[in-house]
Parts: structure tokens; C-alpha cells; sequence
């Protein structure tokens, strides 16, 4: 493998409405890379499970849309996220393996007293390729994760998380 190179640009802007209980961000960003490390499922006679490559040139470029809102201060927060998305190999022009399209995140966060956080989350995703070339597509889904906080004190705290706590996907 060759080693990586990149070259990245990002702008965005935060914008504070009502009070501060509202918050809107957009971020736009652009990367190349020379010699992008990947990894592909190909199987090769010494390598029968997959190995890493370098995909000679790549781009990826898009826009993130955030909120925040505090529906009810101090109780009651939704946190929301949305990427769009476009990676792709510039030689020969194809999608550029497990990276969506698009990604969207949804939290309501609750706050029953001041030390303890509950965290319902959402991830939804859109369909993208396993494997180099466009191979091996992979259906969209979505998942719902939980994640709480308890502050024993105020340099302590207990957390637990779990991920696809329905099982789907």
C-alpha cells in the first residue's frame, strides 16, 4: 500500500435563534485523496477474505444540516442531523465503497432530574455498495439506539449504551 494523501476544505455557520433554545447548523465540505486507503472483499489466492487497496484518486463532498431545539428547558431536548453525501473514485467515476448517500440522526433527549440524561436515538441510512466497483449493494435502514447517564458526583458518572436495541438490520 501506498500511503494516503488529502486535501480537505469545510465551512459552515451556527445560527442561535429564540433566546438560544434553538440552534440550526450547516457545514459544506469538500476532500481529494491520492492513493485513498480502502478495503475490498475481493478475495485473492492469499488473501481469501477481503484486503486493502488504494484507490488512485477520490473525492467526497457534501453538506450537513443540524438542530437543535429546546422544547422544554431543563426536561426536554430533540437534536437532529442530516448528511448529504457524494464519494466516489475519479478514475473510473464509481461510488466509493460503505459511505450513503444519505444519513439522518434524530435524538429527544430527556432529562427527568438535573444528574440523570435519557437518550432515545435514531439513525436512519441509505443504501450504499459493501465492496469496491459498486459490488455487493446494501439495503437502507434504520436503527434505534439508547443511551443514558446517571452524575454520581460532579467528576463521576455512570453511562450505558445500547445500539439497535430492536435487533433490525
Amino acid at each position: 500500500l501506498r500511503p494516503e494523501e488529502s486535501t480537505g476544505y469545510d465551512a459552515g455557520i451556527d445560527q442561535s435563534l429564540f433566546n438560544g433554545r434553538v440552534t440550526l447548523s450547516l457545514t459544506g465540505f469538500y476532500n481529494k485523496f491520492n492513493n485513498l486507503i480502502d478495503f475490498t472483499f475481493d478475495s485473492t489466492p492469499t488473501q481469501p477474505y477481503g484486503h486493502y487497496i488504494n484507490v488512485s484518486r477520490a473525492e467526497t463532498y457534501g453538506l450537513e444540516v443540524g438542530g437543535n431545539i429546546d422544547l422544554l428547558p431543563g426536561l426536554l431536548r430533540l437534536k437532529t442531523a442530516y448528511t448529504s453525501l457524494r464519494a466516489s473514485a475519479l478514475n473510473p467515476g464509481l461510488l466509493l465503497a460503505r459511505r450513503p448517500e444519505h444519513m439522518a440522526q434524530f435524538a429527544l433527549s430527556y432529562t427527568p432530574t438535573p444528574d440523570w440524561l435519557i437518550d432515545p436515538r435514531i439513525l436512519t441510512m441509505s443504501s450504499r455498495y459493501s465492496s469496491a466497483n459498486e459490488v455487493g449493494p446494501l439495503a437502507a435502514y434504520t436503527r434505534v439506539d439508547l443511551y443514558t447517564e446517571y452524575k454520581i458526583d460532579k467528576n463521576c458518572k455512570g453511562f450505558a449504551r445500547g445500539e439497535n436495541i430492536f435487533n433490525e438490520h
